[in-house]
């Protein structure tokens, strides 16, 4: 069985894997209750020839399917929870709900499931029939909505004998999924007072109500003070009654806070509890503070992100640039290249470190980019001007794909007049200023412009050692010329798309 056959057996079996996908769809259940859902995966597989283990991580609807035997054990993980108050009848463009207040899947948590099974069960075709090594694992993974599920499963150790796994979320196209997710945490404060009578002895009650919105009101004036890249979110979810000429005793609230990593979360978890704190305090109300749960950032491949770039860029030094060059033989005599190289000053010590002492601090920055909190970069004045110049061309609410042609048709012009290394040096805290203004993600812009100083192959000073090489062989302008728009062109074409879908700004 080849690839194509394997999608053939997958497209005559399309019917079964939408059947699951709409009886998911039909039974909603919120974290940690999806027992019907669970068992309809499970039972599917089962059927297929695989083995199920229940409970895994003390979870009752956390489940692992296993077929084959041997190496790669290849991981499909499967998320089937719905959302409460999300009641939604299929096939209609509007708000039309089965049951008001009831459960229903949101954003296609119906069909995680189901195209998870289909892609175990199309490997598992695939291996059988070719006679294969290999495990197939396909992951029940509960409670994703709110419940962090596979928090629990990852610290029980439940994926450490996968080679790798698979996971997918329905969209609007099929796209690499960005490169960083952020880390969260959940927590719920809950505030208990005194009750009594809101006219007769207003004096003899605690409001735990009023102790909530304090809280909310501090978080408030707090978003002015944490990095423009984290996020906020609460939902008030006991209010203490709905009689107001009750001073109410119960109130209570979630929380979520969103950040690039889980250092900042814990930072900004730890502010919240001292404005809760200050709440009660003001109040003269009690506080219980539950950590619900928590989930890190993710962490990119980086380097397989620039592998498509390298395989052009070898294709093309290879194969393709030798094509167009004609051997013109030596230019200069032995003597005359060594007498030149006499006459060339040597660069002082200082110039000397400064370069490789730039040229360092830019590479390890950008490799520990994930690690640090880009919006510390101070930036000079000129910085601001030149990024204020962009921010005026883009506009306050820019498209993406817009600032990434501004900025690469600046990186590409400018390097026609000055060295690549020295315009990335230039143009990298210009980019971090730009993205901190906008709240955006700044690696993938780093990375385009980086991508094109290198790819300005076409004019004589965009890779200062290239023009000097060539014209010791014996090559002119021309030649150059005819040598560098194939590989920029094609460089630019496979890593422009390739950076933003992995990194995109927001």
């Amino acid at each position: 069985m080849d690839k194509q056959e394997m999608l053939q057996w997958l497209s005559g079996h399309a019917e079964e894997f939408y059947r699951i996908g709409d009886a998911l769809w039909d039974t909603p259940e919120v974290r940690f209750t999806e027992q019907h859902s669970s068992h309809l995966l499970a039972e599917a597989l089962e059927q297929e020839g695989f083995q199920t283990e229940w409970n895994l991580a003390g979870m009752e609807t956390a489940f692992r399917c296993t077929w084959g035997s041997g190496k790669p054990v290849i991981g499909f993980l499967a998320e089937f929870d719905a959302l409460p108050d999300l009641s939604q009848e299929a096939g209609i463009a509007e708000k039309k709900p089965i049951e008001p207040g009831g459960n229903g899947h949101g954003c296609g948590h119906n069909l995680l499931g189901a195209g998870s099974l289909a892609g175990a069960l199309g490997m598992k075709k695939y291996l059988e029939a070719n006679g294969l090594p290999g495990t197939v694992a396909f992951l029940g993974c509960p409670a994703e909505e709110g419940g962090g599920g596979k928090t629990f499963m990852a610290r029980a150790g439940c994926f450490h004998d996968l080679d790798f796994a698979l996971t997918w979320h329905p969209g609007c196209g099929n796209a690499i999924p960005p490169g960083i997710f952020l880390a969260n945490c959940m927590v719920r404060y809950s505030f208990t007072g005194v009750t009594s009578h809101a006219a007769g002895s207003p004096e003899q009650g605690r409001s735990a109500l009023d102790a909530l919105e304090l809280l909310n009101i501090g978080i408030q004036f707090l978003r002015e003070h944490i990095p423009s890249t984290a996020r906020l979110h609460y939902a008030i979810v006991d209010t203490g009654g709905i009689s107001p000429n009750i001073v109410q005793g119960h109130a209570s609230g979630l929380y979520q806070i969103r950040a690039p990593h889980t250092p900042m979360v814990i930072e900004i978890y730890e502010r919240l509890n001292r404005i809760a704190q200050g709440a009660a305090l003001m109040t003269d109300t009690e506080l219980k503070i539950e950590f619900l749960r928590a989930t890190s950032n993710t962490v990119p491949n980086v380097v397989l992100d620039k592998i498509p770039s390298l395989i052009v860029a070898f294709i093309c030094a290879v194969f393709v640039c030798p094509r167009f060059a004609v051997d013109r033989g030596p230019m200069y005599t032995e003597q005359e290249r060594k007498a030149a190289k006499k006459e060339l000053p040597p660069l002082g010590p200082v110039r000397e470190v400064l370069g490789y002492g730039i040229f360092l601090v830019v590479v390890i920055c950008m490799l520990l980019s994930n690690y640090i909190p880009l919006e510390i970069w101070q930036i000079c004045m000129i910085g601001d001007l030149v990024t204020n110049f962009i921010q005026n061309v883009l506009g306050t609410n820019p498209n993406p794909w817009g600032a990434v042609i501004v900025l690469w048709l600046t990186a590409f012009i400018v390097t026609q007049f000055m060295s690549n290394l020295a315009l990335m040096t230039a143009m990298g805290p210009l980019v971090y200023l730009l993205c901190y203004s906008y709240g955006w993600n700044p690696i993938g812009l780093v990375y385009m412009v980086n991508t094109a100083c290198f790819i300005s192959y076409l004019p004589p000073l965009s890779t200062v050692a290239i023009p000097y090489m060539m014209q010791l062989g014996g090559y002119e302008q021309k030649d150059l010329l005819r040598m560098g728009w194939i590989p920029a062109i094609l460089m630019t074409v496979v890593s422009v798309p390739w950076v933003m879908i992995t990194f995109p700004p927001c």
